[in-house]
């Protein structure tokens, strides 16, 4: 059930953010409090936990399970964390590109 929570209300999400595109701004300084803040959530979830063990959400697999190539379960989540935190950094970006593009670009 919380497995179903999780998948569903990260789509939602998703599609939250292409609605929300359409009226924010995407200014850099907020891109780039967003990423602090994402970049130091990862990290403490999966790298260096404050108290105790780290805090990520219960993965299928024991932390330490060999997964591949040496890598372990809960190393492979934390990267593919970081690596949806840059691929969502430079989409935020590129929107605002594109919009102050199509700004410029479009006849008074």
């Amino acid at each position: 059930a919380m497995r179903q929570f999780l998948i569903w209300s990260h789509a939602a999400m998703v599609l939250q953010a292409f609605l929300l595109h359409r009226i924010g701004e995407f200014r850099p300084g907020a891109v780039g409090a967003a990423t602090l803040w994402y970049a130091v959530n990862a990290t403490v979830d999966y790298f260096i936990p404050l108290l105790g063990d780290p805090h990520h959400t219960i993965i299928p697999l024991q932390d330490d399970a060999a997964v591949g190539l040496g890598a372990d379960a809960l190393g492979v989540a934390g990267a593919g964390a970081f690596l949806l935190l840059v691929v969502s950094v430079y989409l935020a970006m590129l929107t605002r590109v594109e919009k102050q593009r199509s700004r410029r670009e479009r006849p008074l």
